[in-house]
């Protein structure tokens, strides 16, 4: 049976509700600031939480980013049979560039691509002193944007069907790989969203309820003279919201140590493929979302915390 009321309520006068929450603010932070050890370990604690699946995320988008580039842009390389004569190859290019859709198609001989693998590798001499060219003369082939992944099949299947053809590469597959790689990170991104989310409300928790048993005399003090709930959360509350903005803070950090160390070898990979390195994603937007996701997690798990103590004081009662 609830207690009734020591005193009859009456409207509070909204300055009464602004020197709440400033008196809850304060306390949270001398209660954080007398404690910064402890209060570093649990921000690092709850940044690597939130940098995992936040990192996840950036993943995600940059498979993305990666594939919307090259959507429409695909090309095939058709590889010759070895002992093609160039007039055979020209005749076969000739042909190409007179079917529809093809935009670009460029011959490599056999003697360009064993100059150009020389070149890459800085290996010296002459032809003669290797034998027979091991190398195969390649075509280039680069479609018009707006055609079908019908016609492009159309032409592979047409290409495969020639002669002189040894293999047809096309470029393509590997942006369906690339999708398909993307859906199960997306998928990781939201599996691991919400167990980490659950796992930072439940640290959040325990913290708070460590700080609630520090002044659990003043807690039941308060209770028993009848003070409202929200009187006594509000300082706990704010200290869930401080430890999701540190942790807020820590998992920037620690996305941005982690993107500056591998943007070298990043760079180096692009490089590689002839394009440039650009990481995208890590934004104001995603530091928002990391500061505010941060706050409300913590300012959950505080609630959850303050209210299970308050439903434990009334049954004690």
């Amino acid at each position: 049976m609830r207690r009734p009321e020591p005193w009859e309520r009456r409207q509070r006068p909204r300055i009464a509700f602004l020197r709440d929450h400033q008196r809850g603010i304060r306390e949270s932070a001398e209660y954080l600031g007398r404690r910064p050890v402890g209060t570093m370990f649990i921000w690092l604690v709850i940044g690597i939480v939130l940098a995992l699946p936040a990192g996840l995320h950036l993943i995600s988008l940059n498979l993305s980013h990666v594939s919307g580039e090259w959507e429409g842009h695909t090309g095939m390389v058709v590889y010759l049979v070895p002992g093609t004569t160039d007039s055979d190859a020209e005749n076969l290019v000739a042909e190409l560039r007179t079917r529809a859709g093809v935009e670009i198609a460029d011959l490599t001989s056999a003697s360009e691509a064993l100059a150009f693998f020389r070149e890459a590798v800085g290996i010296a001499g002459s032809a003669a002193e290797l034998g027979e060219n091991p190398l195969p003369a390649s075509i280039d082939v680069r479609m018009a944007d707006e055609h079908l992944e019908t016609e492009r099949q159309a032409l592979v299947e047409w290409l495969t069907s020639q002669e002189f053809v040894g293999e047809v590469f096309v470029e393509h597959e590997w942006l369906r790989r690339l999708a398909a790689i993307q859906n199960v990170v997306v998928r990781l991104v939201l599996a691991f969203a919400a167990m980490f989310s659950l796992t930072m409300v439940m640290v959040v928790g325990v913290t708070v309820r460590n700080a609630i048993e520090t002044r659990l005399d003043e807690i039941e003090v308060l209770h028993s003279i009848g003070a409202p709930n929200r009187f006594m959360q509000l300082p706990f509350n704010y200290c869930g919201v401080f430890y999701g903005l540190g942790g807020g803070a820590a998992s920037v950090l620690l996305i941005a140590v982690v993107l500056g160390w591998i943007r070298g070898p990043l760079a180096e990979l692009s490089m590689s493929y002839g394009t440039e390195l650009n990481l995208v994603g890590f934004d104001v937007d995603m530091i928002a979302t990391l500061f505010v996701g941060g706050s409300f997690l913590g300012w959950l798990g505080a609630v959850f915390e303050t209210r299970k103590r308050q439903r434990r004081l009334r049954m004690s009662e």
